[in-house]
C-alpha cells in the first residue's frame, strides 16, 4: 500500500481524529471534479470530492454518498490508490487535527441532481489548476531539485502555507530555511508543520531582528531552552513589559529569575503582571521584604496573589 504521513506530530498533544475517503476521476477533457466552497476568510477553496466516514460505512460507499451530496455527481469507485494522513493545527478553532484519507480512482457517470450540501458547487479542474501554486514546489521536491530551485526562486507565504500539509517535516524544514528573514514572522500558521529545532532558530532570528510581535505566536511550539534565550534577549532590548506574552510559556525558574531581577531594578509595581504565573511562596517572600522596607500599602499590586 502506498502510504505517506505529512505534518509534524507534537508530543503530549491531543489531536482530533477524522477518517475520510476521497475520489479522483477524469472527464473526457482530463479534468477532475472537485467541490468549490468558501473558506472562513471568504476566499474560494477547492477540494477533492469525499469526506468523513459515517459509522460502519465502507470507503467506497462514503465516496458515492459524498459525491452526490457535494456535487450531485454519480460515480463508481474502482481502484484504491493510496492512503495519507496529516497532522496540523487549525487556528480558527484552536484545534490540533489528525486527518487520515483513503483515495480511490473512480469512474464518472455524470451529474444527476443538485448538490445537497450548502455552499458546495461542482467545478472541473485540470491537475495543474487543482495543484495551483503548490505544483512547482511539489514537482521540484519530488525530483530532488528543490534546493537548486530555491536558489533562484522566491516562495511566497501563500505558496508555503498551501503546500505545507503535503510535505514531510524534513522537506518543509529545508524549504522553510530559504524563506527571506523579513517574512518569517508571517509564517506562524506553519508552526505545527515545522520541526522544533528550526522554529527555535527562527524565533531567535526574529528576536535579534527586533520582530518581537511575531514571537508570541511561535511560543507554544518552542523548546524551553529557546524560550529562556528569548526572554533574556527581549528583556535586555525591550524591558520587562515586553515579556508578558511569554509568561505562560516560561519555566518556574525563569519566571522567578526575571521577576527577582525586575523587582531589584524597579520594585514591586511591575510584578503584578507576572504575579499570576508565580508561586505564592515566592511572592510572599517579596511581599515581606517590601513591607519591611516600605510599609504594607506598598504591596497593593500583588495582594490578590499572596497570603495575608
Amino acid at each position: 500500500m502506498l502510504e505517506s504521513t505529512f505534518g509534524l506530530k507534537k508530543p503530549n498533544t491531543v489531536y482530533k481524529e477524522r477518517i475520510g475517503a476521497y475520489g479522483i476521476g477524469f472527464d473526457s477533457n482530463d479534468k477532475i471534479p472537485v467541490a468549490m466552497t468558501h473558506l472562513y476568510n471568504g476566499q474560494k477553496g477547492y477540494f477533492l470530492l469525499g469526506g468523513g466516514i459515517d459509522n460502519g460505512e465502507r470507503y467506497v460507499d462514503c465516496i458515492i454518498r459524498e459525491c452526490m451530496e457535494e456535487a450531485g455527481l454519480s460515480v463508481i469507485p474502482k481502484q484504491f490508490i493510496c492512503k495519507g494522513d496529516y497532522y496540523h493545527y487549525i487556528e480558527q478553532t484552536n484545534t490540533y487535527f489528525h486527518g487520515t484519507g483513503y483515495f480511490y480512482y473512480m469512474e464518472i457517470n455524470g451529474v444527476i441532481t443538485e448538490p445537497t450540501e450548502p455552499d458546495h458547487f461542482l467545478v472541473w479542474l485540470t491537475v495543474d489548476e487543482l495543484l495551483g501554486k503548490t505544483f512547482r514546489i511539489l514537482e521540484k521536491t519530488a525530483e530532488g531539485t528543490i534546493t537548486e530551485f530555491l536558489r533562484d526562486n522566491e516562495i511566497s507565504t501563500e505558496e508555503l502555507e498551501e503546500v505545507a500539509p503535503l510535505l514531510k517535516p524534513d522537506q518543509l524544514d529545508d524549504i522553510f530555511k530559504h524563506v527571506k528573514p523579513g517574512s518569517l514572522g508571517e509564517l506562524t500558521s506553519l508552526a505545527p508543520f515545522i520541526s522544533q529545532d528550526v522554529l527555535d532558530d527562527v524565533a531567535l532570528k526574529l528576536a535579534m531582528s527586533d520582530e518581537f510581535p511575531y514571537i508570541c505566536n511561535l511560543a507554544p511550539f518552542l523548546s524551553g531552552e529557546a524560550i529562556e534565550k528569548l526572554v533574556k534577549i527581549i528583556y535586555d532590548k525591550q524591558g520587562f513589559n515586553a515579556l508578558s506574552s511569554l509568561f505562560p510559556f516560561m519555566s518556574k525558574g525563569s519566571l522567578e529569575k526575571i521577576a527577582d531581577e525586575e523587582f531589584t531594578k524597579t520594585g514591586i509595581h511591575n510584578i503584578s503582571s507576572i504575579a499570576p504565573f508565580l508561586c505564592r511562596s515566592f511572592l510572599n517572600g517579596l511581599a515581606k521584604e517590601v513591607i519591611e522596607r516600605e510599609g504594607i500599602d506598598a504591596i497593593t499590586p500583588i495582594i490578590p496573589f499572596i497570603d495575608l
